[in-house]
């Protein structure tokens, strides 16, 4: 059992660590009280059980579980982190201290295909350290070449303190001498200068290395600034004994300014003893490389390694900072260079020989992290723990890589004048082919080449119009050709003197006229197969201000006339009639004024054509070209415009005459609805003087009805006024009104 302050733990020799409690410390003082074995303090007879008690101890102090472990014979636990996958996995650990660390995540998606000229890749926030294979270190980078690209993320490791040199005298030197003899090895270290040189006579400064004199013993290495002659910079040196092979190399401001004031710099120099190379890095980039003599010798000084000074003459002393020194036994590669830019060692490294972070922050001494070398002396040193070197964590860092590809672009259409077969994306560019001849059907006015063939059978086109007419294409309709085009004196005879005009004109080329163009004024009439129809602007519609009553389609086919009722009760398509022709019932709600008994021609010339609803919805048009029969929705804007109440709607529709006695309407609107009645499903007719109505061209979505515009003097219900919107029987003949497009 161990106690400290607050803390009960106890073990046992068969499990070893058993478990603890926490103590509250007011009931934690023992003092005065005296210890007993085999019997409670308070009850000694009532616990006096046999039992034998061997190898009793006690310290004044918590023991350790190492120590606990000793005293029992077992093997204490080693606490870590046991979990392979983490980070910082310790393969020697036995007991999981909780304290393991696992990679980031990063995903960059699935591989991109993409029309687009570039895209954004995006590593994602929650990182400190973003490196791309293209060299970016941003968390997101446009892309605007196809490849393979890829990101490594990681974390920022802790760097709160840095050694701090005066560059008046400050200098720290290694407790401990670290040989290097004739084998290879690399030395590393982060420096942000304040200058060149320090306050004494020399003209450069220490960073690290023996004490290089030039005499006898003068032999080892250094890492030093540019001297002020080359305005700046670095410079490495290695000398064997006597100096009698040595090396520089620099990286100095006598030509271009490379080395910058206040800046950190990463620093190593490489001797490979293997290949005879000497080698100078700055921030991972090598600067040199040089040969090395074959009986170079040791570089081993007896003063040992210094920082910051000369430390024979105590001169060239330091004016900067230093942080994360790194001795190798190794000579490291290009690669192992680059990776330590931004990172760290973790200080396990079987060919590390030491590895000084500088975190202690405080205090005359900064110790090697894992304390396996010396430790390192500092005199008038100072800490500090502003503007550093940013490091990270490559040994917890994650990475993803995606393929970009950008597809071919160009015209996709196989119709282009300009189609590109390879072309997976449309950039807009394709040229449009088709018929280029004016007076064809299918003439393309976009067409820049020719494409499909020419078409003269179309329809709305020259293939609508029957013999004896042509398609008119202003009107966009057939019309009828006018005859006797010989009778060329308009004698209404063709004679001698038609002939003796035609003679007189033999041999002169025709030229073809400009078509006279007139611009339709709604108010005007609209000429419609040879009738001129009335027309009248209402609000921003402008209608036919009379009944339809043509016989033929748009494309010249007739609307087929029928009278027989039975006939009429079962048409499915389109058909036109005159109330109170044929055998149908007449006038089955009174014929009020007298439509049944009259001439069919007088009635027609006054009302024009009933028709059914599938004379409106047959493709062929029984309105002219730019007129449509209207909707449901155009009805309702006519109405809003004829009133905003029923019976001023109906007055304003309703013509003067044409009604029952004292039911015409005053025509405000100019619509002109006559009370012309309907024709029933079954071919019977009905409420002419009472009735009138026009058919919509919806659907009410039944198979049976549609929609129709309702004009009735008599109220139609409690709830209906007298002028609406209501739906019949497909087969019930009502007029049509036609509407500008």
């Amino acid at each position: 059992m161990t106690f400290n302050d607050d803390t009960l733990r106890v073990y046992d020799a068969n499990v070893g660590f058993v478990d603890f409690m926490e103590i509250e410390s007011a009931s934690a003082d023992f003092s005065g009280s005296m210890l007993r074995v085999g019997t409670h303090l308070n009850q000694p007879q009532s616990s006096n059980a046999e039992r034998q008690v061997d190898d009793l101890g006690v310290w004044n102090r918590e023991l350790s579980a190492a120590e606990a472990f000793q005293i029992l014979g077992l093997i204490a636990p080693i606490p870590g982190c046991t979990d392979s996958s983490a980070c910082n996995f310790d393969f020697e650990a036995t007991s999981d201290d909780g304290s393991c660390i696992y990679p980031p995540f990063v995903e960059l998606g699935d591989d991109i295909a993409t029309c687009e000229d570039s895209v954004f890749l995006d590593a994602g926030e929650g990182f400190t350290y973003y490196e791309w294979n293209t060299g970016d270190t941003s968390r997101s980078i446009l892309v605007q070449e196809a490849g393979e690209y890829s990101v490594i993320t990681s974390n920022t490791l802790p760097n709160e303190h840095a050694l701090q040199f005066n560059g008046i005298d400050a200098s720290a030197q290694f407790e401990e001498s670290i040989l290097f003899g004739v084998e290879s090895f690399s030395v590393s270290v982060d420096c942000r200068l304040n200058a060149f040189a320090g306050n004494d006579s020399e003209p450069y400064s220490y960073i690290i290395g023996h004490p290089l004199t030039g005499g006898t013993n003068d032999h080892g290495f250094k890492i030093q600034t540019a001297s002020n002659s080359l305005n700046g910079g670095f410079q490495v040196h290695i000398n064997d004994e006597g100096t009698t092979h040595f090396n520089v190399i620099s990286f100095d401001n006598s030509v271009e300014s490379k080395v910058e004031l206040d800046q950190w710099y990463d620093l190593t120099m490489v001797v490979d003893r293997d290949n005879a190379l000497f080698s100078f890095y700055v921030d991972g980039v090598l600067v040199e490389a040089q040969t090395i003599h074959s009986d170079f010798g040791n570089l081993d000084h007896p003063n040992g390694l210094s920082l910051g000074i000369q430390s024979i003459h105590q001169t060239s002393l330091l004016n900067g900072y230093l942080d994360n020194l790194q001795v190798w036994d190794i000579a490291l590669s290009e690669e192992q260079v680059a990776q330590f830019q931004t990172t760290v060692p973790s200080g396990n490294e079987e060919e590390l020989v030491g590895f000084w972070d500088f975190e202690e922050g405080e205090g005359n001494e900064a110790n090697e992290v894992n304390g396996s070398a010396s430790s390192i002396l500092l005199n008038n040193v100072g800490w500090t723990g502003d503007n550093l070197h940013s490091m990270f964590d490559f040994s917890c860092s994650a990475e993803d890589s995606i393929q970009v590809s950008f597809l071919v672009t160009g015209c996709v259409n196989p119709e282009a004048c300009n189609y590109a077969e390879d072309a997976l994306c449309d950039d807009g560019s394709c040229i449009p082919s088709g018929c280029m001849e004016t007076d064809a059907c299918n003439y393309n006015v976009l067409a820049e080449c020719e494409g499909e063939e020419c078409d003269y059978s179309c329809c709305p086109g020259p293939g609508c119009c029957g013999e004896g007419m042509f398609w008119d294409y202003e009107l966009e309709q057939c019309q009828i050709f006018e005859t006797c085009q010989e009778d060329l004196d308009g004698d209404g005879v063709i004679g001698i003197n038609d002939l003796m005009e035609l003679l007189s004109s033999f041999g002169t080329m025709c030229e073809e006229p400009e078509p006279e163009t007139v611009e339709f004024t709604c108010g005007d009439p609209m000429n419609y197969y040879g009738y001129d129809y009335a027309t009248v602007q209402i609000g921003e519609q402008c209608w036919f201000a009379e009944n339809l009553r043509t016989e033929l389609y748009q494309n010249g086919d007739e609307v087929p006339f029928v009278e027989a009722a039975a006939q009429w009760s079962s048409l499915t398509s389109g058909a036109r009639r005159i109330y109170g022709s044929g055998d149908a019932n007449c006038g089955l709600e009174g014929d009020t004024i007298g439509y049944c008994g009259q001439m069919a021609e007088s009635v027609f010339a006054l009302n024009g054509y009933l028709y059914n609803w599938h004379t409106v919805i047959d493709s062929r048009s029984i309105c002219p070209g730019n007129w449509h029969v209207p909707n449901d929705v155009e009805l309702e804007v006519l109405l809003d415009e004829a009133g905003n109440d029923d019976q001023g709607a109906i007055s304003s529709l309703k013509s003067e005459e044409g009604w029952s006695e004292g039911n015409g309407g005053s025509n405000t609107s100019g619509f002109n609805a006559l009370g012309s009645g309907y024709g029933g499903n079954l071919g019977n007719f009905s409420s002419d003087g009472h009735f009138t109505g026009f058919w919509s061209a919806d659907d009410t979505g039944s198979s049976a009805n549609a929609s129709h515009l309702q004009l009735d003097e008599r109220p139609y219900s409690s709830s209906e006024g007298t002028v609406f919107l209501n739906t019949n029987n497909k087969r019930y003949a009502h007029s049509i009104r036609c509407i500008k497009d």
